[in-house]
């Protein structure tokens, strides 16, 4: 009778047998292939946009719309809230 074996192979010698990690199944997903991304002609006509929130209210808002152009390393930040549409979004930026 072995007493905790179940935790002892798994903390001792599962971990330390290159077979077992050999062919262990994976637990993340299959990547795709990376494919590099055009340079952008001008600045801002390629922006990454990212929102911050929720934050605590202050004027109203309470969220942060950071645009980033790709080009460069200009940054706007936007402030708005969680009710704003794509198209108050727009007219904000």
């Amino acid at each position: 009778y072995w007493l905790n074996m179940q935790t002892d192979l798994e903390k001792a010698y599962v971990p330390a047998c290159e077979e077992c990690q050999h062919n262990k199944s994976s637990t993340s997903c299959h990547k795709g292939p990376l494919h590099p991304l055009p340079v952008p002609k001008d600045q801002f006509t390629s922006v990454a946009i990212n929102f911050i929130g929720p934050l605590p209210k202050d004027d109203g808002f309470d969220f942060l719309a950071t645009v980033t152009d790709c080009l460069g390393a200009d940054i706007k930040l936007i402030p708005c809230c969680t009710t704003t549409s794509a198209e108050e979004f727009a007219q904000l930026f």
